[in-house]
């Protein structure tokens, strides 16, 4: 009797034993998952208090004293990405129609809502007998770059991490906290290359546009590719020395002479301290 009381409780021990080893191999399992899943790959958050949603900035450009087209750049509208929110962002320039080289030029940036880094970019260029349509889509957790270039599908290139275009860099840039003599650097695709382009803080300077008279910090990206306004040359913004650093002016030097855009009109911008 004895005996098969001591076979029944070897046997609930075993049991108990098997369903231990059990308990803890699941718990172990889950614990993992649970450090892979906290592992997983983490997107930025950048705090943005200087634009949103609606805002419009339409630009005076001028060629010397000469009225030779305006600029648009606006944040249109929210959109869904992969899961994720994204801002589509875009800035158009038409050339005046009477000006002898006709322009129409536009450009599309797709920024994460929360991290402000680029998902798409596109760049649709009509300049004289100039056509020229690109969209470069980003994929960040594998750091890679596919540029379409009129059907023409470019190899993966390699980007820095949550890189930026050209026009999400601007308005990057817009949110930072800087004051002069700082130099900001930017992770910056522009469909073609990777490079980190500074911007210099230089100074402030009070200027008068056709919107107003403004506080500005004068400051200059560094550009190595085709920027919003300028294909080649030193460009200097005028942005608002408030937390929403609006750009009030943009000029940038040519070979002959220089090219100034200066802020017209304003719509949809956040409310000033």
């Amino acid at each position: 009797m004895h005996l098969f009381f001591d076979n029944i409780l070897i046997f609930g021990v075993k049991m108990l034993r098997k369903f231990i080893g059990k308990f803890i191999s699941i718990f172990i399992f889950s614990l993992l998952v649970l450090i892979s899943a906290s592992a997983a790959f983490e997107y930025p958050k950048v705090r943005n208090d200087a634009w949103s949603v609606g805002e419009k900035l339409t630009f005076a450009v001028k060629y010397g004293p000469i009225r030779a087209g305006t600029t648009v750049m606006q944040v249109e509208d929210e959109v869904d990405w992969n899961g994720r929110k994204a801002l589509r962002i875009k800035s158009t320039t038409h050339s005046a129609d009477w000006f002898f080289y006709r322009v129409r030029d536009t450009i599309v940036s797709y920024v994460d809502k929360e991290g402000l880094f680029c998902w798409r970019y596109e760049k649709y260029q009509r300049e004289g007998n100039y056509r020229n349509n690109e969209v470069t889509t980003f994929d960040h957790e594998s750091r890679k770059a596919v540029r379409n270039d009129d059907g023409n599908k470019s190899a993966p290139q390699v980007v820095q991490a949550f890189v930026k275009d050209v026009l999400g860099a601007l308005y990057y840039v817009r949110t930072q906290s800087f004051t002069v003599g700082d130099i900001l650097k930017i992770p910056v695709h522009d469909g073609r290359r990777s490079y980190t382009m500074e911007v210099e803080v230089q100074k402030r300077e009070r200027v008068r546009v056709p919107a107003g008279e403004f506080n500005c910090y004068v400051i200059e990206p560094k550009l190595q590719s085709d920027g919003i306004f300028v294909k080649k040359g030193r460009l200097l913004v005028w942005m608002t020395d408030d937390k929403r650093h609006i750009p009030i002016r943009v000029r940038t030097a040519i070979p002959v002479g220089s090219v100034v855009a200066n802020l017209e009109s304003m719509l949809g911008v956040k409310e000033s301290e």
